[in-house]
């Protein structure tokens, strides 16, 4: 049944993007600039550095979903 607790789902999408990695970078890691072009993410919190957890808040159909992401080094 869709929506039951603890379901887990993945998106997968790709782009080109024509800029350097730390411009990319920079855009993605600045959170208070989030809600001026991402209308996905209401609300991205923590620490962009390796070891760090970013925080984000997510509207989807109706409900308010909040997850976190470890960020890792490079391999």
């Amino acid at each position: 049944m869709p929506g039951k607790r603890g379901e887990s789902h993945t998106i997968d999408t790709s782009i080109t993007i024509r800029a350097t990695p730390a411009q990319v970078w920079a855009i993605l890691t600045d959170f208070g600039a989030y809600e001026s072009w991402n209308p996905f993410i209401l609300r991205a919190r923590g620490e962009a550095v390796v070891g760090g957890t970013v925080a984000l808040h997510i509207p989807i159909r109706g409900f308010s979903w909040r997850t976190s992401a470890l960020l890792l080094g490079e391999a």
